[in-house]
C-alpha cells in the first residue's frame, strides 16, 4: 500500500525539473513488482503530477466519488486526465470502476446524483 500524505504536497513542485517526470513512480514500482501481488496507490484529490505518476504506473483506477453535485464535475475532469494519461503515458490503464463514498441513501440529492453518474458512466 502506497498511502497518500499531506507531506507530498510539495512533491509536485519537485517533479517539475525532473526528466520523464510522469514516469518516476512507475520506475520505482517496477523495481519492486516481483515482490508483490498487488500494489495499491492512494492519491490525493488533485490532478497534479503525483496523480499522473500514479496513473502512469497503474494497471487500473478505482475512482472514489461523493454523490454530490460538485463531485461530478471533479469526476469529469479526472476521467479526462485518465484518458490523456492513457493516450500519452500508459495505454494499458483502465477505469476499474467508480466507488461512491460518504453516501447517505436517505437524501434525495444523493440518490439523484448517483443516478446521474450511473447514467453518464455506466
Amino acid at each position: 500500500m502506497v498511502p497518500s500524505n499531506k507531506l507530498l504536497t510539495g512533491m509536485d513542485m519537485s517533479l517539475l525539473t525532473v526528466d520523464d517526470r510522469e514516469k518516476v513512480l512507475k520506475e520505482y514500482l517496477e523495481m519492486m513488482a516481483d515482490e508483490y501481488d498487488f500494489i495499491i496507490i492512494d492519491c490525493m484529490p488533485s490532478l497534479g503530477m503525483l496523480t499522473i505518476n500514479a496513473m502512469s504506473a497503474a494497471n487500473s483506477v478505482l475512482i472514489p466519488v461523493q454523490p454530490q453535485y460538485y463531485a461530478a464535475d471533479g469526476l469529469t475532469e479526472l476521467l479526462k486526465v485518465v484518458k490523456g494519461t492513457k493516450k500519452r503515458f500508459n495505454p494499458e490503464i483502465e477505469v476499474e470502476g467508480i466507488l461512491f463514498t460518504m453516501d447517505s441513501a436517505r437524501y434525495n440529492n444523493s440518490k439523484r446524483n448517483k443516478r446521474a453518474v450511473r447514467d453518464a458512466y455506466g
